[in-house]
């Protein structure tokens, strides 16, 4: 194996699962691939090292992403005070919620990729953090971020949101 066949494998990987540019090669593609190659899957498949590795890389790089730019964001868009209205404390947090889905179904391509190459080289039955379901890991890993983040009042927002929650459901 040549280092440039490593070179184009780890650059159609870090574009199709979308890495950061600090972990991305760069090499020449006519277009952006949006799923790993017949090739590629294939040397995955025949070095099981090498897959667990990448398996772990990414699972990794998307958890960064995670506690470094979704979750901060998520938190940042409540301003919680104590004297904060319940109809206001609603409104940040559906607004937070609505934004933190569109940035999580980013990741999908990237995960339903994910468990494509664990398919095509068998190890579906492998358990990450007593998950098999990739889909489940990457959930786990969020409401770890979030709950890892949780500012220091946010149980008044909580309060506050599910009395105006419960507010608008019995009004119906």
């Amino acid at each position: 194996m040549s280092e440039d066949e490593l070179d184009y494998y780890w650059a159609e990987i870090s574009q199709v699962f979308n890495l950061s540019e600090e972990f991305r090669l760069e090499k020449a593609f006519n277009t952006k691939p949006t799923i790993l190659s017949h090739e590629t899957l294939t040397f995955l498949r025949d070095n099981p090292e090498i897959a667990e590795f990448v398996e772990d890389f990414i699972l990794d790089a998307y958890n960064i992403t995670l506690r470094e730019e979704v979750v901060p964001e998520f938190w940042e868009k409540f301003n919680i005070d104590d004297d904060i209205d319940t109809k206001s404390a609603f409104d940040q947090f559906e607004r937070a919620v609505t934004h933190l889905r569109a940035r999580i179904v980013s990741f999908n391509p990237g995960l339903q990729e994910l468990a494509r190459l664990r398919h095509a080289c068998q190890t579906t039955h492998k358990p990450l953090y007593g998950l098999t379901d990739i889909n489940e890991v990457f959930k786990l890993q969020l409401k770890g971020s979030l709950h890892a983040q949780l500012p220091v009042n946010y149980l008044e927002l909580i309060k506050k949101f599910y009395s105006q929650a419960f507010i608008v459901y019995y009004a119906r």
